[in-house]
């Protein structure tokens, strides 16, 4: 996704390589010291993510500042299927003002259009079966179960911007998820 928007711009993660840039795919939110920190530090230029929630409101503090999209950029990425999006001041106060934003939000999980109903069937099927046990909430060990019922809605939280594939409508009204 990152390449997508940048791309608007003219330019690739691996146009920033080959200009000497170095690229680095970080496992820990970007709140943890090894990617903030690394910030504030001068050892990171740039930190790309879009689970703002935990670390909007560090980023000024670490010595950095987030960086709106223009609007032509954002209609550019609009006619690829994003959503404008809005890094809220009101939401984070640290925030010099709002920042315009693509928007990533919900839980989606893609498929190809022809992925045959029996992948899509056993793939809904095993996140069922194993909810309780898949992490997904940003915090400790110990989640609540894996909220499917929200994740197979359309609503502000969890827009659904292609459609469902059948065998998965299926699935989740089989199992009362949708009616």
């Amino acid at each position: 996704m990152v390449d997508v928007v940048l791309r608007a711009y003219g330019f690739t993660l691996a146009d920033i390589a080959s200009w000497g840039g170095e690229i680095s795919f970080d496992q820990p939110m970007p709140n943890d010291p090894t990617r903030l920190g690394r910030l504030e530090a001068g050892e990171l230029d740039a930190i790309f993510d879009e689970g703002v929630i935990m670390w909007a409101d560090l980023v000024a503090e670490a010595g950095a500042r987030f960086l709106p999209l223009s609007t032509g950029h954002l209609e550019v990425l609009q006619a690829q299927g994003f959503r404008r999006g809005l890094i809220e001041k009101s939401r984070y106060p640290s925030l010099p003002g709002d920042i315009a934003t693509v928007d990533y939000s919900g839980w989606p999980i893609y498929c190809q259009a022809d992925a045959s109903d029996d992948l899509i069937d056993k793939f809904c099927r095993a996140l069922i079966a194993r909810r309780d046990a898949i992490v997904w909430d940003i915090g400790g060990v110990r989640q609540p179960p894996l909220p499917l019922d929200r994740m197979v809605r359309e609503s502000p939280a969890t827009p659904q911007d292609v459609p469902l594939h059948p065998s998965a409508i299926a699935v989740w009204r089989e199992h009362g998820y949708l009616s």
